[in-house]
C-alpha cells in the first residue's frame, strides 16, 4: 500500500531526524553510535542510508579501525548516485594507502575518470606513488594534477622531489 503524500512526508522528517542524531552520536564518540548506525541503515535505505555509512567510514578511520572503514566505503561504491561513488573510490584509495595496500588503492583511484576530480586524484596518485618510492611516476602524477588544476601545496611536493 502507498503510503498518502502526508505519511511520505512525515516518514521522510523521521528519517532525516534519525540521521542526525546517529550522526551527532557518531560525532560524539558515543558508544552505542556503530549499533545505531547499523540500525538506521537496515531501516533505512537511498541517499541517508549513503551518507550514513560514508560517517560511519570515517568514524572507523578516526578510530583506525581501517579494515572496517574500507568495507563501509565498498558499500558507497555500489550507491547509483555517481558524486557519493566517486568520493567513496578516493577515500578508499586513501585507506588502502594508509593500510600499506599501495597497489589496491591506485587500482581504485583507476576507477575514477571524472574530469572533475582530475587534480585531486592525481594528487593522490602522486602521493602514492612517492611512498611505494617511484619518484618518476609521482613526478608525473603530481605534473598532470597541476595540470588539470594549479595548486600551490601541489607545486611544492613537485618541486621537493629531487632530480
Amino acid at each position: 500500500m502507498a503510503l498518502l503524500p502526508a505519511e511520505l512526508e512525515t516518514s521522510r522528517e523521521q528519517a532525516s531526524a534519525q540521521y542526525t542524531q546517529v550522526v551527532n552520536a557518531l560525532a560524539a564518540g558515543d558508544a552505542q553510535a556503530e549499533a545505531q548506525a547499523e540500525a538506521f541503515l537496515k531501516d533505512h535505505e537511498g541517499s541517508y542510508a549513503t551518507l550514513l555509512e560514508l560517517q560511519l567510514a570515517k568514524s572507523y578511520v578516526e578510530a583506525g579501525d581501517l579494515t572496517k572503514a574500507a568495507q563501509q566505503l565498498r558499500k558507497v561504491q555500489s550507491s547509483k548516485d555517481a558524486t557519493l561513488k566517486t568520493l567513496a573510490t578516493v577515500r578508499l584509495a586513501r585507506v588502502e594507502a594508509q593500510q600499506g595496500n599501495y597497489d589496491a588503492a591506485l587500482k581504485a583511484l583507476d576507477g575514477v575518470t571524472a574530469e572533475s576530480w582530475k587534480a585531486q586524484v592525481e594528487e593522490l596518485r602522486g602521493d602514492i606513488q612517492l611512498r611505494k618510492g617511484d619518484m618518476a611516476a609521482a613526478r608525473t602524477a603530481y605534473a598532470a594534477s597541476i595540470a588539470a588544476a594549479t595548486n600551490p601545496v601541489v607545486q611544492m611536493k613537485l618541486d621537493n622531489l629531487s632530480q
